[in-house]
């Protein structure tokens, strides 16, 4: 009965290694993931994928896409929220310019992954701005320059970093260009309170 007892807890030893070792195996993963996280909420990359106007009479009907990339190879991020607020330049001349403030663009309800070398795309709800600013004057604008600011939720697995909320900046008159992040805001639940914010 003895060898039977010892070979019971050897295998229960065996085991208990087993399932020891796996698990330091996952933590030693999360923790590389977890260290990779903050390099990689800076890196994640946002550019104007199309720009269209479409001249309608007194108006110009204006679609923009924006395309999101993670270009880390941080796993766990999820992309939500997405929204942007738009300036308008007119261009009138050299020397003239007149900028209209545009607002709020609505942000479309979606959700979803944003895994390493992910690229999501984002198509805005089409809008409408004015042909021409001066209307008094027949002096139509040379051109029109787009300035979005887009900001994004990325949720985590992390418990303690519940939003993470990076802004851009985005500047085009009809072609794709890549936009500069120019803030992240981190929101965080601690314990016993609400939530907190900070800047970047």
């Amino acid at each position: 009965m003895l060898p039977i007892k010892t070979s019971k807890r050897n295998l229960l030893t065996i085991g208990f290694a087993a399932f020891t070792f796996v698990m330091l195996v996952i933590a030693a993963f999360g923790a590389v993931n977890y260290n990779r996280f903050y390099p990689a909420i800076t890196q994640i990359q946002m550019r104007i994928l199309s720009l269209q106007t479409i001249p309608l009479n007194n108006i110009i009907e204006v679609k923009v896409a924006f395309a999101v990339k993670n270009p880390s190879d941080y796993q766990g991020l999820s992309l939500s929220h997405f929204g942007s607020t738009y300036s308008v330049v007119y261009v009138m001349s050299p020397t003239n310019n007149i900028t209209a403030l545009g607002g709020n663009l609505p942000y479309p309800s979606m959700t979803g992954s944003l895994n390493p070398g992910t690229t999501f795309n984002v198509a805005l709800t089409t809008f409408n701005i004015t042909a021409n600013p001066t209307q008094m004057t027949s002096q139509p604008p040379t051109m029109i320059v787009f300035n979005f600011q887009p900001s994004f939720i990325l949720s985590t697995f992390l418990n303690k970093v519940t939003e993470v909320i990076p802004s851009y900046e985005c500047t085009s008159s009809g072609d794709p260009a890549v936009c500069d992040q120019t803030g992240l805001t981190l929101i965080t639940s601690s314990v016993g309170g609400g939530p907190g914010g900070g800047g970047g």
